[in-house]
């Protein structure tokens, strides 16, 4: 029997990450309709790298070659782990759904991070994974050297058989060419599983020496890139093979360690819409506008408005 595993239900718009604002470091939800953040805690350490795993996340500090566990449940609790990525730089970390399978007879614990990292020479990237049940040990089932510069990995769906359990992940290079890659449980002699590049799966997005992505159905992938002015966020169908820009995230300078909302399960504080902005209008009415981007307040158009605006067509504040 050939069973598919989907990574999460989707979610929706709402995105976590630790984003670099210019005057420190935070973890934000980020709205994919307009990129607005919002903020969950203020942070002083520098990440390079990392991504979400079972409910935890997994970040690389600048300057160590060690991985950090950090539970966003405990406020963003930091344990220091042993692991040594084996590398100089850790650019994305993704990772499977966890469980336990049974194939040929034999348990095998499945959903294991994945991550891609710069190799010692600075020139080319490497593809490793190690088990988040004891990422304190220097723990690695097989590396994948890649000719090209990867820049970010999402995990997408699982198939089982009898024989096997395959994972399927996207890389992205920074070229724009998305690809598949493939992990096999159970690998070829001692390994825990094989990790292979498979095939083109499309491009079209723009060149790029930095970012981190998710796909949240199966189906579609959210690619947070880091540009020189600012983070942009995009949309791939993998089915269509088609990129559409969603929007630039408002007040972040560099973004990394993209997961979805749900993996990461922090508990978001709701609006209280006390800070109405000044009142706008066009042809259809008038309204304020939120910080949170909602709108209050919104009513026909006065005799004033309708006047001011067929001669400026321009929104103006109302008075009154």
């Amino acid at each position: 029997e050939d069973t598919n595993y989907q990574p999460v239900e989707p979610t929706g718009t709402l995105l976590h990450a630790y984003v670099n604002t210019g005057s420190g470091y935070a973890w934000v939800a980020i709205g994919t309709e307009n990129g607005a953040m919002q903020l969950l805690k203020e942070e002083t350490t520098e990440y390079i790298g990392g991504g979400a795993s079972n409910g935890m996340i997994y970040m690389a500090a600048k300057g160590s070659s060690k991985i950090n566990q950090i539970d966003p449940a405990d406020d963003y609790a930091v344990s220091a782990g042993n692991f040594d990525r084996r590398s100089t730089t850790m650019v994305d970390l993704s990772s499977g759904i966890s469980k336990t399978v049974t194939i040929n007879g034999k348990e095998y614990e499945v959903g294991v991070p994945v991550y891609i990292s710069r190799d010692s020479s600075g020139n080319q990237y490497a593809f490793a994974m190690f088990d988040h049940t004891s990422y304190t040990d220097d723990i690695y089932s097989q590396m994948l050297v890649f000719d090209a510069q990867a820049v970010a990995v999402a995990y997408v769906s699982a198939n089982t058989t009898s024989s096997y359990y395959k994972e399927r992940f996207v890389v992205l290079f920074s070229n724009g060419q998305l690809y598949d890659l493939d992990v096999t449980y159970p690998g070829n002699g001692t390994s825990k599983a094989d990790v292979a590049l498979g095939s083109w799966i499309g491009s079209g997005l723009p060149a790029v020496s930095s970012a981190s992505m998710v796909c949240a159905d199966g189906n579609e992938l959210i690619i947070a890139a880091n540009t020189e002015d600012g983070v942009q966020l995009y949309s791939y169908d993998m089915t269509s093979r088609t990129v559409s820009e969603l929007a630039a995230v408002e007040g972040a300078q560099s973004l990394v360690g993209l997961s979805l909302l749900k993996d990461v399960r922090p508990e978001l504080v709701p609006c209280e819409h006390t800070n109405l902005g000044a009142w706008e209008y066009d042809e259809n009415g008038h309204w304020k506008t939120c910080e949170c981007g909602e709108k209050f307040e919104q009513g026909e158009l006065t005799l004033e408005e309708v006047v001011e605006y067929a001669y400026t067509h321009e929104p103006v504040q109302k008075s009154g």
